[in-house]
């Protein structure tokens, strides 16, 4: 799924473009190019001294930089050159770095420029300083309604803008809003990222690929057949998100999910929508209309009731929010850590050249993921039978724990292992002792940190709170080696 890889050439073809190349007198020359990012020739190094970690996956990791010359603080995003230049990989940070090169808007993460080694791309982009919506969220002592209009009038209006140029942003969840200078209302400021998905829509034609995540995909994407009105359904969602706590169809099976957004109606029924007006009620409900037809545009939402009103700012109930966004599903995050160390280690030489040998096969493409399809195919040989597309799913939903539509080896050499065999005591005591780093017989926070690194849970320190709270059963603040026994005795199962 997804717009695809455009490769380096593709990247400076689209930003050097002009509309007219005919040009006869100076005042003929247009700067088309509102943003002007193109490739550094010095190594990134001399321009810019690289700080801490922000966020880090298989594919890509993020740090925060300072540009040498003028101490202001960036963004760097860091990218081996083979997800680039693979099309197979479905990256595709260059179709975000050339929809970003058509965009200024306040409300719009900039990107300024990217290097290029032989081993990675470096891509410079704007530092927000207050981090994610959730984050600020859980932080924030007085959420109430004008918070959420705030964030949400402000989102509303870069769609506007993008929707004014034939352009459609696709991916618009919870995660890809930022906040700048959260503190105080007024200063509040949006800034949305993630323009991977982002395309151009010509005239009257509708668009076809499936993208985007799935809690926040409109019903007309799921079918295929959609225009801009996908992202006002998804503006929709992250309203109803922030107000109930959770997103509308709360399924977690991805064909029930499905089945929810195409057939369902959100329920308004909670506590939350009675400390709500009725005008952000009524205003989400038309957002949610699973009908586009009957979806108001962006321009016509700017000029709702509930966007322009100013209403006292009632109170929002944050806690279902908190403990959705920041659980991650503890125990499944625990249990998954678990199983990939003792697979990876504790499996022998010969098992680790015959899964190595297997998942070569599987992975016809070499992209060093396995995908769905070829998941199907490694169950119905460890399983001996066809399974339903619905246990494929949830098979699926359970390996893929980075939630990037792919299964990477680790996460494959897992699914093929014998579950009974390596999940015996004096395997749960190695991996135990792994994670107890200062061999003090618990584990503790700092220990947890250490060893799932912070892009599975998040940089907050709260959420790291409400994740231990999770695995440590007696409240004592440190997890025993009987209570990480309990934490992965369902793997059995």
């Amino acid at each position: 799924m997804g717009c695809g890889i455009t490769k380096e050439r593709d990247i400076k073809d689209s930003l050097n473009q002009r509309e007219d190349g005919n040009v006869k007198k100076i005042t003929d020359i247009k700067v088309n190019n509102l943003n002007f990012i193109d490739e550094a020739t010095r190594k990134i190094t001399e321009d810019y001294e690289i700080r801490e970690m922000i966020y880090f996956n298989k594919f890509d990791s993020v740090k925060k930089v300072i540009k040498k010359d003028t101490k202001e603080e960036r963004v760097m995003k860091m990218i081996n050159i083979k997800y680039v230049d693979n099309s197979t990989t479905n990256f595709n940070i260059a179709n975000e770095i050339i929809q970003l090169s058509k965009l200024s808007h306040p409300n719009i993460v900039k990107a300024y420029e990217y290097y290029k080694d032989n081993i990675n791309y470096y891509f410079i982009f704007e530092f927000v300083d207050s981090g994610s919506l959730i984050d600020q969220i859980i932080e924030c002592n007085n959420f109430n309604e004008k918070i959420v209009k705030i964030v949400a009038k402000q989102t509303l209006e870069v769609l506007s803008y993008i929707h004014d140029k034939n352009i459609v942003h696709r991916d618009l969840s919870v995660k890809n809003i930022l906040i700048n200078s959260f503190g105080k209302e007024k200063d509040l400021q949006v800034k949305i990222i993630d323009w991977g998905n982002a395309t151009s829509i010509t005239g009257n034609k509708n668009l076809k690929e499936i993208v985007g995540d799935l809690q926040f995909r409109a019903p007309e994407v799921l079918l295929q057949n959609y225009s801009f009105g996908c992202d006002i359904w998804s503006l929709g969602v992250v309203i109803y998100t922030l107000i109930e706590g959770e997103v509308p169809f709360p399924k977690k099976i991805e064909a029930e999910i499905i089945q929810s957004i195409q057939n369902e109606n959100p329920s308004f029924s909670s506590s939350n929508w009675k400390n709500v007006s009725i005008q952000c009620k009524q205003t989400v409900e038309s957002m949610l209309q699973r009908d586009p037809n009957k979806r108001p545009k962006a321009n016509e939402l700017l000029k709702n009731k509930w966007f322009n009103g100013d209403e006292t700012a009632r109170q929002i109930e944050k806690n279902k929010l908190v403990q959705n966004m920041t659980q991650f599903q503890a125990y499944n995050v625990m249990q998954q850590a678990t199983m990939s160390y003792i697979a990876t280690h504790q499996i022998t030489q010969y098992e680790k050249q015959s899964v190595a040998q297997l998942f070569e096969q599987l992975d016809i493409n070499h992209t060093g993921s396995l995908s769905k399809e070829e998941i199907a195919q490694v169950c119905k040989l460890q399983f001996g039978q066809q399974l339903t597309e619905s246990q494929i799913n949830d098979i699926f939903e359970e390996l893929d724990i980075d939630k990037n539509g792919q299964i990477s080896y680790n996460e494959f050499i897992t699914i093929v292992s014998n579950k009974q065999e390596l999940l015996c005591e004096e395997n749960i005591a190695k991996a135990f002792n792994y994670f107890d780093k200062d061999k003090s017989g618990f584990i503790s926070q700092d220990e947890l940190k250490r060893s799932l690194g912070y892009s599975l849970i998040s940089k907050n320190e709260k959420a790291w709170e409400q994740f231990m709270s999770k695995c440590d059963i007696n409240a004592d603040n440190k997890i025993s080696f009987d209570e990480f026994k309990i934490l992965v005795k369902c793997l059995k199962s």
